[in-house]
């Protein structure tokens, strides 16, 4: 279930840049020139008074959202719930979960770098010599980590876990993102 964006969004976007997949926008019924009423003002004007304003309220795609809780630990207003109406509690950034990879049960396979950590936060290890089998994934950049945890929850070989977990205000199933499809018998 997707989190959602209250009225009492101040339209700062902090929660959209740090959002790992891109699944918060500004509301586009507050566009510049919007001659339809929408719910930030309920006016009916040839330009929108919201819009007009460097700062739009945002809203979430449900059909994007992975339910992380990075936008609401970003929020100053405290504007952002999740599906069971339960406010996220803004957390300051030194104390977001990070990854914690284990080289042991790592294979370098590369899915948390390319495909999860939007990031750029994770990389693997170069090899010191010809065959050398013990590259691993990294933290390599703490400060760009917003500890969403896709990295974790899509490694196959449950290699990463995050520290801090006790944080997360919600309880995700693995692999909830990236499904394979089966062949119809």
């Amino acid at each position: 279930m997707a989190y959602f964006i209250t009225e009492d969004c101040c339209g700062c976007g902090l929660c959209a840049r740090n959002c790992p997949v891109m699944a918060i926008t500004p509301d586009s019924q507050c566009s510049p020139g919007s001659k339809v009423s929408c719910h930030n003002c309920e006016h009916r004007k040839p330009e929108c008074p919201v819009a007009s304003t460097s700062k739009q309220k945002q809203i979430i795609n449900p059909r994007r959202c992975v339910d992380c809780g990075v936008c609401g630990w970003n929020c100053p207003k405290g504007a952002i719930v999740n599906a069971a109406g339960q406010k996220i509690e803004r957390i300051p950034r030194k104390d977001w979960p990070k990854p914690m990879i284990d080289a042991a049960k790592c294979s370098a396979c590369g899915i948390c770098v390319q495909m999860w950590c939007t990031h750029g936060a994770l990389d693997i290890t170069r090899p010191q010599f010809r065959g050398d089998l013990s590259v691993t994934a990294y933290l390599a950049n703490e400060k760009k980590c917003v500890g969403c945890g896709l990295c974790a929850r899509e490694c196959p070989m449950d290699a990463i876990r995050m520290n801090g977990e006790n944080i997360v205000q919600h309880e995700v199933p693995r692999r909830s993102i990236f499904r394979r499809r089966t062949k119809a018998k």
